[in-house]
């Protein structure tokens, strides 16, 4: 079961971050359909990798479940975070040109609240696991 669990943080985070475009990571906080797009491609890598431990109905009901879930935790931590985000003002270019930009700035707050979105998404998975677990 351990495994399981592993596994299935894993397809969160090939579905949450490595599978989605740039594009789609940016505007999501802003357009509701680019935000559905999101969801969209989180539920079926989610679905399709539960097949792999769960039957399907169960593989689908997971994924389905789990992307409504997705949609309400991003629609207000997606805005969250770009509110604080926009507050955010970088020095000159000129001024530190060879500095990482996480020394230019402070993303402390950022980090925080991307922190708990994983923790929210996390914790969806983990209490919807029972539609997926085999003894």
């Amino acid at each position: 079961m351990l495994l399981t669990i592993i596994f299935v943080l894993a397809l969160h985070l090939v579905a949450d971050f490595i599978l989605q475009p740039n594009w789609v990571q940016t505007y999501k906080s802003r357009d509701n359909s680019i935000l559905l797009l999101h969801v969209t491609i989180y539920s079926y890598v989610l679905s399709m990798g539960a097949l792999i431990v769960a039957p399907w109905e169960a593989a689908v009901l997971y994924g389905v479940i789990n992307g409504l879930l997705h949609f309400i935790v991003d629609y207000i931590t997606s805005r969250i975070i770009t509110f604080h985000a926009l507050k955010i003002k970088l020095p000159a270019a000129e001024e530190m040109a060879s500095v990482p930009i996480y020394e230019k700035i402070n993303i402390y707050s950022l980090c925080v609240l991307l922190g708990i979105d994983q923790l929210c998404h996390q914790a969806c998975l983990l209490a919807t696991f029972p539609l997926i677990a085999t003894t």
